[in-house]
């Protein structure tokens, strides 16, 4: 490894795509090496931080946008309120199932116009 290339920067930032939050643990030839990332699972006005644990390792091609959070900023609007993770996975695959019925409905409903 490339030591000039590495840079270590204990900084809090925000994955737009993820929606996780993490510490960049090293900066080596444009690919980060994460510790300590939390995947923010949010559904309707709720969520939850799953701690996902290790590390992970980004490659430079998946990296958009980065850059630091301002601590005095509000991370999350007043109304979005934390809810525990087995809570938040229920809601998650209840809101999945409404879309999947809706789909489902949705196109049974064009299939039966069309026959008419």
């Amino acid at each position: 490894m490339d030591l000039q290339n590495k840079k270590v920067m204990p900084r809090s930032v925000t994955s737009i795509v993820d929606e996780g939050f993490f510490y960049i643990r090293e900066y080596v030839d444009r690919n980060l090496v994460l510790e300590t990332v939390f995947e923010r699972i949010v559904v309707g006005n709720h969520y939850c931080d799953n701690p996902m644990g290790g590390l992970l390792v980004l490659r430079a091609e998946n990296i958009i946008l980065i850059g630091e959070l301002d601590p005095c900023l509000p991370q999350l609007p007043p109304h979005i309120t934390s809810l525990p993770l087995p809570q938040i996975l229920t809601a998650r695959k209840a809101e999945r199932d409404s879309l999947v019925l809706k789909r489902n409905l949705k196109a049974w409903i064009e299939e039966l116009l069309e026959d008419m």
